[in-house]
């Protein structure tokens, strides 16, 4: 038989266990909002002497040359890339910044990217959030639903633009006077036509 002493001696491990994971969850996502991750950007020769550090000075480059950007703070020099090296392309590169703040400021001046003079940066370096899983899964559920959108949106315009050229083409067409003079015109073609030919 179980004694209260165990009950709340079990509970008292379920809270503390309970309260860990909340707190790891919850260290984990301010963490991640002092980080950027930059897909695209190439990695530096296997046989660098210090590939973290050659990592931070392209990161660097990549600020200054096409963000206008001098110079930002990275925390500790931690400069990391993630998954497993591969030929076709090179892996996502963890960069984790001095503040919340700077990875904002570095988030919005992205955008500049997609208009820089290297067609090779412009078409496939990319800065983003350091999402959580579930954050990551949210943020692919809302892109799809604003795709599907989009899709509707122009389904519906494309309708109201056909329906409106039938309208104007119908009322043309069965409006007596118009009718009339297109009629004259064909006869009027036929019979210049027949006249050429006898001639």
């Amino acid at each position: 038989m179980v004694t209260v002493v165990e009950k709340d001696k079990a509970k008292d491990k379920y809270d503390n266990k309970f309260s860990h994971d909340v707190t790891k969850i919850v260290y984990d996502l301010q963490q991640r909002k002092s980080n950027v991750v930059i897909s695209g950007l190439p990695e530096p020769p296997a046989d660098v002497a210090d590939p973290s550090l050659a990592e931070v000075d392209t990161f660097t480059r990549l600020c200054e040359e096409h963000l206008s950007v001098i110079k930002p703070a990275v925390a500790r020099l931690y400069c990391k890339r993630l998954g497993q090296p591969s030929d076709n392309r090179p892996r996502k590169l963890l960069v984790r910044l001095h503040s919340q703040t700077t990875a904002q400021s570095l988030l919005k001046a992205a955008r500049k990217l997609r208009i820089s003079d290297d067609s090779t940066v412009a078409a496939n370096v990319f800065i983003n959030p350091d999402l959580s899983p579930a954050e990551a899964k949210i943020a692919f559920q809302k892109r799809l639903q604003k795709r599907d959108r989009q899709r509707g949106s122009g389904a519906v315009a494309v309708n109201k633009i056909r329906l409106m050229a039938f309208t104007i083409l119908r009322s043309v067409y069965f409006q007596p006077f118009i009718h009339s003079l297109i009629h004259f015109f064909i006869t009027a073609n036929v019979k210049t036509h027949l006249l050429l030919q006898i001639m």
